[in-house]
């Protein structure tokens, strides 16, 4: 705070207070209007200014440091922006079909940890505080969407996931000189779907009879095309009339598999591309339908593309049934002259779907299930019946066989789970034991 000895235009003395903005530099001048209502008029002597000086710098000290923290903060801000954009940018052309959810992972966890509860704006300290934000995830963290649940533990490996991908792209900039990860949570604590998640053919034809009994067709239809076919559900969702096919895979390296197996082929599906969903409908306002690629590929043509065979008869029939449908609509140019805007099963809605399947399983009183469970009970199903890993690798169209090994041990758990029942749904019985062969060692009568 600053004194001025000023002189007005009618010869008349006064002293001005003045004080210097620590943001602009610039010098600012306290009115005169303020210093009249603060002290009841104008300052005359040095004396009663300096004592004024003194009375107001703590109050003008305490702004500019609200000033200041309030400038780091938004400098803090634009810095936490400016790497979420380089780093959603990369993501976009390495995952294109996945990287929101890192993305989101990193913008509501990973830097709410280290930018807001750490504090720590320098990305090469953050590798010591690896620790502390695996206990936080684990203890404190909760959903986005719901404040009372906690993180699952396969959430918690994609944050820290989302982690050592942004401190990769930081090392490839230069921002840090050393790479260290974060490790990741036990797979053994990631909860994993089992035999109990596996849904039987019998439980199949009553949730399809069921759906087909309150006139929800195409969800009925829906549901034993993910049953038998494993497709997801965005998948099955932007099935159109041009990836519908009739025979069989005669020359193919999948038809000789089915054929090795004794598995009939009705039809096949041939995908290469899924829905890009900007809203929950299917379709944009215009009617379009947007596209992007496959699960784990980067394009959309024939060599991403995935065939899936139509082994049911009565599955094969419903798509018929609807592929008709859709080709009397082409005819009419309903939705424009491309194949891929007339889909199949485009009336399903994801909410409503979910809401009508567990509807269902109410009705039938049995364990409510997922529409991904279909496709778990599928990989197990191919599995079961053909033990071929390839097989089914190419069906569901995982790119390793190390996730779908994961499907041999739920066939395994089952089968295990029915002997033990079939084991102890009758009485108990003792197990005779054999005779063992005797060798002409042991039957000597004594030693030589």
């Amino acid at each position: 705070m600053h004194v001025e000895y000023r002189e007005r235009r009618n010869g008349t003395c006064y002293y001005s207070l003045s004080y210097t903005d620590q943001v602009t530099g610039q010098r600012k001048r306290i009115s005169q209007a303020r210093t009249k209502m603060l002290f009841g008029g104008p300052l005359t002597t040095r004396r009663e200014a300096e004592r004024a000086a003194k009375t107001l710098m703590p109050e003008y000290e305490s702004r500019q440091q609200r000033i200041q923290k309030v400038t780091a903060g938004q400098r803090r801000s634009e810095r936490r922006q400016q790497l979420l954009q380089v780093y959603t940018e990369r993501q976009r052309k390495v995952a294109p079909n996945s990287y929101q959810v890192s993305v989101h992972n990193l913008k509501c966890y990973v830097f709410v940890y280290f930018f807001e509860k750490r504090g720590v704006q320098d990305l090469s300290k953050w590798a010591n505080h690896f620790e502390g934000f695996r206990n936080w995830l684990e203890n404190e963290a909760t959903s986005v969407r719901n404040a009372k649940r906690p993180l699952a533990y396969r959430t918690m490996n994609h944050c820290v996931a989302a982690l050592n991908t942004f401190l990769r792209h930081a090392y490839r900039r230069r921002e840090i000189r050393e790479l260290h990860l974060c490790e990741r949570f036990p797979e053994h604590q990631c909860g994993r779907r089992g035999a109990d998640d596996v849904i039987t053919l019998p439980e199949m034809e009553a949730i399809v009879a069921e759906f087909d009994r309150a006139g929800w067709r195409q969800e009925a239809t829906f549901f034993k095309l993910l049953y038998f076919t494993g497709l997801r559900f965005n998948e099955a969702l932007g099935l159109s009339v041009e990836d519908l096919h009739e025979g069989e895979l005669d020359g193919t390296l999948l038809g000789d598999k089915l054929a090795t197996h004794g598995l009939r082929c009705y039809g096949y599906l041939v995908l290469r591309s899924q829905p890009d969903h900007a809203t929950r409908g299917l379709r944009r306002k215009g009617g379009e339908i947007r596209r992007k690629p496959l699960k784990g590929q980067r394009v959309m043509d024939d060599k991403a593309a995935r065939v899936v065979p139509i082994t049911d008869a009565d599955l094969w029939q419903r798509l018929i049934h609807l592929y008709n449908q859709q080709v009397e609509a082409y005819q009419h140019q309903v939705w424009g002259a491309n194949l891929d805007q007339y889909a199949l099963l485009g009336d399903i809605e994801r909410n409503l779907a979910g809401r009508r399947l567990l509807q269902v399983y109410a009705r039938l009183h049995l364990k409510p299930r997922s529409w991904h469970c279909c496709r778990h009970s599928c990989a197990t199903n191919v599995l079961g019946a053909t033990g071929d890993l390839m097989l089914a690798r190419m069906w569901l169209g995982h790119k390793s066989t190390k996730v779908i090994e994961r499907y041999v041990h739920v066939h395994e758990q089952m089968v295990r789970a029915l002997k033990k029942s079939v084991t102890h749904a009758g009485e108990l019985h003792k197990i005779e034991a054999h005779p063992q062969p005797v060798s002409s060692a042991s039957s000597s009568s004594g030693p030589l």
